[in-house]
């Protein structure tokens, strides 16, 4: 995969993942236009796009050593989320857990920083 493809694929579910409306709307709403979820949303960034090996070989290029930072520190929240949820954690309530809300800042602070380049 080209680099600036990886970028653009794991930058639009950071993007996913800040954007609390979109989930209201799509993954609890079940808007007909977008399809998604949590579930699918981490499986691509960890599975399909391997974030983590993202964060290892190809954040490096940034000349911003925050953004790295930024982008490790959510990988960190989101592993510490993801290990504790249980098969019923996700109903409409899931978008006003702390943790969750603090990973959607994370990310949104993530975005603000790669669009100021």
């Amino acid at each position: 995969m080209k680099s600036e493809d990886w970028d653009g694929f794991i930058f639009s579910l950071i993007k996913e993942i800040a954007d609390k409306e979109f989930q209201r709307k799509v993954w609890f709403e079940g808007d007909c236009e977008e399809q998604s979820s949590f579930t699918e949303v981490v499986c691509a960034l960890y599975d399909d796009y391997n974030f983590e090996d993202y964060l290892e070989f190809e954040a490096k290029k940034f000349n911003s050593t925050e953004l790295v930072s930024e982008l490790q520190k959510l990988n960190s929240k989101l592993n510490c989320f993801i290990d504790t949820l249980d098969g019923n954690a996700f109903t409409e309530k899931f978008l006003t857990d702390k943790r969750w809300n603090s990973i959607q800042e994370e990310a949104q602070q993530i975005i603000d920083m790669k669009e100021r380049g």
